[in-house]
């Protein structure tokens, strides 16, 4: 998605994230129409921060592997992920694998270099006491001190083919950063950007796994009481129009007194206060 396009995309990436993770996290050998699940998902989200806050996907971290998902989050920073889940997010507690690369941020700095964890060393120690008289004897004591494994200066000045590699049940690994256009396997696919040569899109023979007929859960259901009957609607009362005045007849003979005392009422001689 271009950088111009992507606050304006951004709800609709979250929304297909979501209808893809609660399609395929109601059982764990169908998804929700029924159809055996044959594949294992990589829900790869790179910049993922730019999406907005997931709660959904934050959630389902830690039972995403059971229903065949695996999730791989690419961002810039630490506080990138701060500044949308806050400092005490369980995002990465989550994560089997953290990759780490060279960085001159302070949080992210901490961060890589408290993952990495600390280590025992011994030291020595010498003291030589001064004394008024004779020769005085020098002293070595040894003790064990902590210390982390990383400095600050490691991980700034990290070259740009290394990568830091953080795996549960194993200790920190310095591995070589991969570029996928230098490997042999994917220079044939991936073509000469810089020189302009095209990739080559491979496509398999199988047949595609349309999705079928999409399912209503609440089909056949029946309600718990009778729906109330609809409300009748009320006919306006017509009010017949008042005729117009003929236009053959002129308007100082319309408005004559002797008319207008034609339309009073006669007076009833019963009512009190009658003359």
């Amino acid at each position: 998605t271009p950088q111009a396009h992507a606050d304006r995309l951004a709800f609709l990436v979250r929304v297909f994230t979501r209808q893809t993770i609660n399609s395929l996290m109601e059982s764990e050998h169908v998804d929700s129409r029924g159809r055996k699940k044959r594949h294992r998902l990589l829900l790869m989200l790179d910049e993922f921060p730019k999406l907005g806050s997931l709660p959904f996907l934050e959630n389902a971290m830690g039972e995403m592997a059971g229903y065949g998902i695996t999730a791989h989050l690419i961002c810039q920073s630490f506080n990138d992920v701060f500044s949308k889940y806050g400092d005490r997010t369980p995002l990465f507690d989550n994560m089997h694998i953290t990759a780490a690369f060279a960085t001159s941020e302070p949080t992210s700095i901490e961060k890589v270099v408290r993952r990495a964890g600390k280590a025992l060393e011994m030291r020595e120690s010498f003291s030589d006491p001064r004394t008024l008289f004779g020769r005085a004897h020098r002293s070595t004591s040894q003790s064990e001190q902590q210390r982390y494994i990383l400095s600050e200066e490691d991980v700034r000045g990290l070259d740009d083919r290394k990568q830091f590699l953080f795996v549960n049940n194993c200790k920190p690994i310095l591995a070589d950063k991969i570029r996928y256009y230098e490997e042999p396997f994917f220079q044939d696919r991936t073509g000469d950007y810089f020189h302009g040569v095209p990739a080559t899109v491979r496509q398999s023979r199988g047949k595609a796994d349309l999705p079928g007929t999409a399912s209503i859960d609440w089909k056949g259901v029946r309600p718990v009481k009778a729906a109330p009957a609809p409300h009748q609607a009320i006919t306006p009362i017509e009010v017949p129009a008042q005729a117009a005045p003929p236009e053959a007849i002129d308007a100082d003979e319309y408005l004559a007194p002797q008319s207008i005392d034609s339309l009073r009422p006669a007076e009833d001689d019963s009512l009190p206060g009658a003359a």
